[in-house]
């Protein structure tokens, strides 16, 4: 859902309304709704958070900040960065967690020194040759963002 919602909100363009003021344009609203809906909130109030901004002054009134076009792209672009920032860590968490050997106390001579005290020998190719003895498997994912985007893919 997080991630239908990230890709939903690359999709969302913003117009000017009578103010010069940003406003999801009309023909967007569906991708507005869709993306609010797979988020679990109201287009109201994401169109409101990704338009505007809430000041709070020293008195303690409030008052509303309404952004410009460029401002809106930047908090949309904000947003899915974060929901992809932290969606992406959550699995690599996951993944991690799932592969996690039960600790097991290593075998004699499996441990080989070093500067900041014990590490972890690599199992030989005949004990799978892809975990550490004594330690856990990982799958480590590289992210390279905006790699898609170079003039040439070779």
């Amino acid at each position: 859902q997080i991630l239908g919602a990230v890709l939903l909100l690359g999709n969302l363009h913003f117009a000017d309304d009578e103010q010069d003021k940003a406003k999801v344009a009309d023909e967007r609203r569906a991708d507005l709704e869709a993306a609010a809906a797979l988020l679990g909130i109201g287009a109201a109030g994401l169109e409101q958070r990704l338009t505007s901004r809430t000041v709070h002054s020293g008195r303690g009134s409030m008052y509303s900040v309404r952004y410009d076009r460029s401002l809106a792209d930047g908090a949309r672009d904000g947003l899915a960065r974060e929901l992809y920032e932290r969606l992406f860590g959550w699995l690599v968490r996951r993944i991690n967690t799932s592969l996690a050997a039960p600790s097991a106390a290593p075998a004699a001579g499996s441990t080989a020194a070093s500067a900041s005290g014990s590490v972890p020998a690599r199992a030989s190719a005949e004990e799978g040759g892809s975990c550490y003895v004594g330690g856990s498997c990982y799958i480590a994912i590289l992210d390279i963002f905006g790699f898609e985007s170079l003039g040439v893919n070779s």
